[in-house]
């Protein structure tokens, strides 16, 4: 591999300004890779074809475009909600790993259980119509859970060779000292082990787990990507803002991972935390709204991310957000009377689904992990006539994200209206295509 010759001239004349290593892109050969520390930074090259081995057409009739990347509607499935093995999709946090002609979800909130149902997509765009999958691996608890994994919440999820990996936030980890961030499970769903990874914070990393493109995987010698947001409570431990970190795919006791972004306290991806120009953090005193709501719409305190890839020069990460329109307070009474348990906008209708697209070259080449931004941000219409969004109980509101290379999965909590009884979940499938 060779050495871009201006770091010789730095080295040869003895300045010491030179504080990150270039490295020429073009040098590479096919089977060399690039080790990236966290200060390394990458020049970008116009003879690299960074597109994903799967792209899968030049045009499609497109439901929405984010960046140059079209996602055009494929279908949609329900979830059989009867009972299976230790439990069912009812009050589902349903994170995902698609898998071949299965899924596999997160089932009840308040317990860390995983099943896989059928894949069986409808193109319909009425819910009621859209087929209901059946159970093909029962629900089973990760463990007889005791002590602090009571109070885990499933955030991810991935098959990693013949393992089944799964994300674990603390949901209120007031200490920041939680021991894991991730638990493997065997095929057939027994507990492995309890892992961690050597994150700046764990919970950064604790979220969704991504393969990468073969080209990246190769150039960044790493093959999958972490992520995680400020999901739950506690944000000094979280990522303020999406988070990425490389992956060797190598399963142990500690995780070496590598972090190439994330958001502090201290550097958010908005100060505006509340969308509120009167305040930054959290208004433990300021519980009447300002006069005048602040002009936040990239990210505030009930942002959540669920889930990012890598497609062509791009990081595109889904979730969803509130609060931009009509700012809020921490435990302050909405506009309908509401008292707030925590953190909420002012208007209950402020929530929609939303995605954030960085380019990867503009994460590789910061000098710090919290310096990218996003260069494109904004709600997301998922191509229904009617979105399914209704309030702050984040019904219709994504939180689990997939892709396969070919296509985009999005499980919508609560998004299955047509049995308005439960609360269950909706699969949409999305096909990927170049927009210009």
């Amino acid at each position: 591999m060779k050495i871009n010759p201006i770091f010789y001239f730095f080295i040869i004349s003895g300045i010491s300004l030179l504080t990150v290593n270039y490295l020429d892109i073009k040098s590479l050969q096919p089977n060399e890779s690039l080790k990236l520390g966290e200060n390394s930074k990458l020049l970008i090259s116009d003879d690299i074809d960074s597109s994903s081995n799967k792209m899968v057409s030049e045009s499609c009739n497109a439901d929405f475009k984010i960046g140059n990347h079209g996602f055009q509607f494929s279908g949609g499935m329900r979830f059989d909600s009867r009972k299976f093995g230790d439990g069912n999709v009812s009050f589902a946090t349903p994170v995902i790993a698609i898998d071949e002609n299965k899924v596999w979800i997160g089932g009840e909130t308040n317990k860390i259980i995983v099943g896989a149902f059928e894949l069986v997509f409808s193109k319909s765009r009425q819910v009621e119509d859209m087929p209901i999958a059946k159970n093909i691996v029962p629900f089973k608890k990760v463990d007889k859970l005791t002590g602090w994994e009571t109070h885990k919440r499933l955030s991810g999820i991935d098959k990693v060779q013949d393992n089944i990996l799964i994300g674990l936030t603390e949901y209120y980890d007031a200490m920041g000292d939680a021991p894991f961030s991730h638990a493997v499970l065997d095929k057939d769903l027994n507990l492995s082990g309890w892992y961690k990874t050597d994150a700046v914070q764990i919970a950064h990393t604790s979220g969704w787990i991504q393969a990468l493109p073969e080209k990246w995987s190769q150039l960044l010698n790493a093959t999958h990507l972490m992520g995680n947001t400020e999901n739950y409570p506690i944000a000094r431990r979280h990522s303020n803002g999406p988070s990425l970190y490389l992956w060797d795919g190598n399963i142990s006791a500690t995780m070496q991972v590598t972090p190439k972004l994330y958001y502090t306290l201290q550097k958010p991806l908005h100060e505006l935390r509340y969308n509120r120009e009167d305040v930054l953090f959290t208004p433990l005193l300021r519980k009447t709204l300002p006069k005048t709501v602040g002009n936040n719409d990239l990210w505030t305190v009930e942002s959540q991310a669920w889930g990012g890839f890598v497609r062509g020069d791009d990081y595109i990460v889904f979730g969803a957000s509130g609060m931009h329109h009509s700012s809020g307070g921490y435990k302050i009474t909405d506009k309908d009377g509401n008292k707030c348990g925590g953190p909420c906008a002012y208007d209950p209708n402020d929530y929609y689904n939303y995605y954030w697209v960085y380019n990867m070259y503009d994460i590789l080449n910061a000098r710090y992990p919290w310096d990218p931004k996003p260069y494109e941000w904004g709600k997301l219409k998922l191509g229904f006539a009617e979105e399914l969004i209704y309030g702050s109980n984040a019904n219709g509101l994504i939180k689990g994200v997939d892709y396969d290379g070919t296509y985009l999965y999005l499980t919508l909590k609560n998004g299955d209206t047509s049995r308005t009884s439960q609360r269950l979940p909706l699969l949409l499938r999305y096909q990927i295509c170049n927009v210009k």
